[in-house]
């Protein structure tokens, strides 16, 4: 099944980037690329993942950066209680290459080579950073930068 387009540039607007919650009762089968890369915590639910040529399992907690143009999806099955839950930040090359020459951020710029073809960080010590996400959607102006910053770097070190 060829991956659909996902166009983040509408969805982002004037914004730099992209941090919004999912609340719904399931996640349906949604398979699509986009240039940006995304960064997605599962705050509630379980099913499959699939990035790329990868199929796994997920469940509440499950916090995953993926590369530009890679195609991906996740599907609930099961039942749970309440809604299922997402936090999806999504950001571009362009954006991120604005603070390329910076030597502070070099260890951000190895990680996002390496989400090329998807990283699933399952590390205990991601409690903090996964707070961090969930706050996210409520930031704004320098702040959601600023975090947003602050997340890859936690990341970065992991």
């Amino acid at each position: 099944m060829k991956p659909l387009f996902e166009d983040i540039v509408k969805k982002r607007g004037q914004h730099s980037f992209v941090a919004f919650e999912i609340k719904e009762n399931k996640i349906d089968f949604f398979w699509h690329y986009h240039p940006e890369y995304e960064l997605t915590l599962i705050v509630n639910g379980k099913g499959s993942r699939l990035i790329g040529d990868s199929h796994e399992y997920f469940e509440s907690g499950d916090l995953v950066l993926i590369g530009p143009n890679l195609p991906h999806t996740w599907v609930s099955n099961g039942a749970i209680k309440g809604k299922c839950e997402a936090i999806v930040i999504q950001f571009s090359v362009d954006f991120i290459q604005r603070f390329a020459g910076l030597y502070e951020l070099a260890d951000i710029h190895k990680l996002l080579s390496a989400a090329k073809l998807g990283i699933s960080i399952n590390d205990a010590s991601s409690d903090k950073i996964k707070e961090l996400i969930k706050c996210l959607p409520s930031k704004i102006n320098i702040e959601k930068i600023t975090d947003l910053i602050k997340i890859l770097d936690e990341l970065s070190r992991m």
